[in-house]
């Protein structure tokens, strides 16, 4: 299936992702159901090892340290396990969203590849990014404090003076400080949604990609933050949904779960992979470009 690759609107990217997912569910949804695995054993294994009447100890036998012991291990190498799989299967499917969104063949191995080459990459990526995030966020928050202990009782002063209207005017400035605020914080948040596509389909290192997702990201902030928060809510409700009404069965409403969990996240990725190219268009001109490459390795106007 071929799809154009311009500027799109809101609904034609979430379009877009949709009928990537529905023609290529096997390759997609098979990659993210991987990732699941570890959630549904863990789901399995947590009841086992913290109630004691479903253990296989004597009546009246006490928790050991040792078998405490094991029940930590065990749940430590399911999360690790689980932090090796999530990169591995981000960069496969966003590699595979890639190649398919842009009319090239793509298989598993191949897909398996891309996975293992951007591990790492993208592994190093979030952890740059979480340091950046959560050191701006302190200097940010410090700067604050000390703006507020300096000029807040002297601006305060101000305003009462002048009377009603200047309180007004504070509650007023005050509001759009808060709005500002909190526009960039989500900003800053949603970024890093583009590390994915940008390591795999760019294959830039760690500090490079997280500055090139808020290059390209600054583009255009509000379509970015409206896109993120768009798509987990459609995919957030029927997840939820379906883990309130049976996620509780025992292994066949862990498996359905699982199921919705894969289809959501195959589909978020493939919307942010279509945003990823969505903002390179806009910004970068990138359709245009693709279209001369294509020309002049004699590929003619292709899609």
């Amino acid at each position: 299936m071929s799809y154009e690759l311009r500027p799109l609107t809101l609904a034609e990217i979430l379009d877009a992702a949709f009928r990537l997912v529905q023609t290529e569910w096997r390759t997609l949804i098979g990659l993210s159901l991987i990732i699941q695995v570890p959630l549904v054993l863990m789901a399995i294994a947590v009841p086992w090892m913290f109630d004691p009447m479903q253990q296989p100890f004597q009546p009246g036998e006490e928790m050991t340290d040792e078998v405490l012991q094991q029940i930590v291990a065990a749940m430590g190498g399911m999360g690790l396990l689980y932090l090796t799989l999530y990169p591995f299967i981000a960069g496969a499917v966003t590699a595979s969203v890639g190649h398919f969104y842009l009319g090239r063949p793509f298989s598993l191995a191949a897909a398996a590849r891309s996975g293992l080459r951007s591990l790492l990459r993208l592994v190093a990526s979030y952890l740059v990014y979480l340091i950046a995030y959560f050191g701006v966020m302190l200097a940010v928050g410090g700067l604050a404090v000390l703006a507020f202990v300096l000029g807040g009782t002297g601006l305060g002063s101000l305003f009462e003076s002048v009377g009603a209207i200047g309180e007004v005017i504070a509650g007023l400035i005050g509001f759009a400080i808060v709005c500002f605020a909190i526009y960039w914080v989500l900003f800053a948040t949603v970024v890093s949604s583009l590390l994915p596509p940008i390591v795999v389909l760019e294959s830039k290192g760690a500090i490079a990609s997280v500055g090139r997702a808020f290059a390209l990201g600054g583009t255009a902030k509000g379509r970015l933050i409206g896109v993120v928060l768009t798509t987990g809510l459609i995919v957030g409700f029927p997840v939820i949904g379906a883990q309130m009404l049976i996620g509780m069965i025992p292994v066949f409403g862990l498996l359905v779960w699982a199921a919705f969990q894969a289809v959501g996240f195959a589909f978020t990725t493939a919307v942010m992979v279509v945003l990823y190219f969505d903002l390179r268009c806009r910004a970068e001109n990138y359709d245009l470009e693709l279209l001369a490459e294509q020309v002049e390795a004699g590929q003619g106007l292709g899609r």
